[in-house]
């Protein structure tokens, strides 16, 4: 699977139903469109849009917690839980993701995160 479509298996828990989905029903055509389009600007502003058509096996760790934290915002939660996001990162690509969850905190959603660096939180 591409970036793209791991990111996009977030965002289907709001499908218009797996009949429209399977029929390819206009309207299921419109929100997979819809869906496609919010979570391409998710991965931009997590740094991936350019690896959005590339193998998503093929990311480096970092990457790929990016990604994770991309399909589940493409559910639009308003709880966002993370357990030691950083974990064996290095330090640039830890200040990136505090960077990204500031900016979520800031839009309104609420990030809980579990984590053993009081100065990192």
């Amino acid at each position: 699977m591409t970036v793209l479509e791991q990111a996009m298996t977030g965002g289907f828990v709001h499908r218009p139903g797996f009949l429209a989905s399977l029929l390819g029903l206009p309207r299921a055509r419109r929100a997979e469109r819809a869906l496609a389009a919010r979570v391409r600007a998710l991965l931009a502003r997590a740094g991936l849009a350019a690896r959005a058509e590339q193998p998503a096996a093929r990311l480096r760790r970092a990457e790929a917690w990016r990604l994770e934290i991309v399909r589940a915002l493409a559910a639009a939660p308003r709880l966002l839980l993370l357990e030691a996001p950083r974990a064996a990162w290095r330090p640039d690509d830890a200040e990136a993701l505090g960077l990204l969850l500031r900016e979520l905190c800031e839009d309104g959603l609420t990030v809980v995160v579990g984590e053993r660096s009081l100065g990192y939180v």
